[in-house]
């Protein structure tokens, strides 16, 4: 084969690749949404808050949509298999913990609900995490971890120094 016409070949497999993968991404991160906003909303509700009135399920419902109108076939679901296990290397859970538990710290800790109409599904999470559904769950206030983070926001020295990102 010419080698003008391989490379050619080279990089359109290249971008046919990068493509399926990005299918992959977006059904994995809608289905993700989905997820997250089917158990958010029951959090919510058994909060006495009514899912119907609170915006940021809008977008959950979008993606639920959206997911249903992709195509799911057997190439689809091995391709996102696939790029799921490429990123299983990746762990940015410490890092959403640290953020939720300071949103929730610096926004909610007094009490104070989110607002409806603007609120994000991170801020809906936040509050529930303070706001028990009974007295039976557990409250994160009582954390030693998050005891010392409360206090490291209430004096101004931001993140504990095991929380801040390694330079």
């Amino acid at each position: 084969m010419h080698p003008a016409l391989e490379k050619r070949l080279k990089r359109l497999q290249s971008d046919l690749h990068h493509a399926e993968g990005t299918a992959a991404a977006r059904r994995s991160g809608l289905r993700a949404l989905v997820e997250v906003g089917r158990r958010l909303r029951r959090m919510v509700a058994e909060r006495g808050v009514d899912p119907a009135g609170v915006a940021a399920f809008k977008a959950v419902d979008e993606a639920a949509a959206a997911l249903a109108a992709l195509p799911c076939g057997s190439a689809a679901r091995a391709a996102e298999a696939a790029w799921l296990a490429a990123q299983a290397s990746r762990d940015p859970g410490d890092d959403f913990c640290c953020r939720l538990v300071r949103l929730a710290l610096l926004h909610f800790a007094d009490g104070k609900r989110p607002d409806p109409a603007h609120a994000s599904l991170m801020e809906w999470h936040a509050w529930c995490l303070l706001t028990p559904a009974s007295r039976h769950d557990p409250n994160i206030l009582a954390d030693p971890a998050v005891q010392l983070h409360q206090r490291m926001l209430r004096l101004g020295g931001g993140d504990p120094a095991w929380r801040q990102p390694a330079p």
